[in-house]
């Protein structure tokens, strides 16, 4: 593989027909960070009624962020149904090319590196991608969907205030910044963490391809049967690891 080529064309390269689900799931999980700011924002637009005095739509407002919260969740989980269905059939399919690959592969070749080693490559190379498909890039696209939503929510909310008095004013905006904030610091360490596991799976594909990169083993132009049943071995070593 090579290590400049971003890793999602090389890890769609072996998804076949199933390519548009990966990016459906990661359009899904957006939305899905999209719905789960609403209820942020019916938060703060009670604390604004209680600051005024006006209590009646208070009722509407919570049952709105709960029906927002359960419909984020909802999504989610669509968007994840997607991410499984492609990341299971692209670790397969890695596996399937390795396995493949290596049984047309010079004896040698296990005897240089290891079974072991070469079992444990294709192994976690293949669970590392699914792992990352599955889970961390529909996150990673709802990570930007996050800051995204919440730029345009403190824009909102911004507009909103604006025409109550100074005091006020202040009380809410200080209000709204408390509760978006643990957002903020759970998105930031998200990509953190996504960052990370991209150079896992970077270097999953670096080992895939050391081993696809092996030149397999050439049949003879020029193949011969056997006269009868004797064999002679000449100019054979054995070696013992």
């Amino acid at each position: 593989m090579n290590k400049k080529e971003k890793l999602l064309p090389q890890l769609l390269a072996y998804a076949g027909n199933l390519k548009v689900l990966t990016y459906l799931s990661m359009l899904i999980a957006g939305i899905s960070q999209l719905l789960a700011l609403a209820p942020f924002l019916y938060i703060w637009a009670i604390l604004r009624d209680v600051i005024d005095g006006d209590y009646s739509r208070i009722a509407h407002f919570g049952w709105m962020a709960v029906i927002f919260a359960i419909v984020s969740i909802i999504v989610y989980f669509g968007g994840l149904m997607c991410s499984h269905i492609t990341a299971f059939r692209i670790a397969a399919n890695m596996r399937k090319k390795l396995m493949h690959h290596i049984m047309t592969l010079p004896i040698g070749f296990l005897d240089s590196l290891g079974s072991g080693k070469v079992r444990k490559w294709v192994q976690e190379s293949t669970q590392s991608t699914e792992t990352y498909l599955a889970h961390q890039l529909p996150d990673k696209a709802g990570m930007y969907a996050t800051m995204l939503g919440l730029a345009a929510l403190v824009a909102l909310t911004l507009v909103m205030v604006r025409g109550g008095n100074v005091d006020d004013g202040y009380l809410l905006n200080l209000l709204y910044y408390v509760i978006i904030t643990p957002s903020i610091a759970v998105t930031l360490n998200r990509i953190m963490f996504a960052s990370e596991n991209e150079m896992i799976v970077a270097e999953a594909l670096d080992k895939t391809g050391r081993i696809l990169a092996l030149d397999p083993l050439k049949n003879a132009d020029d193949a011969k049967l056997p006269l009868d049943n004797e064999i002679m071995l000449k100019d054979v070593r054995f070696r013992y690891p």
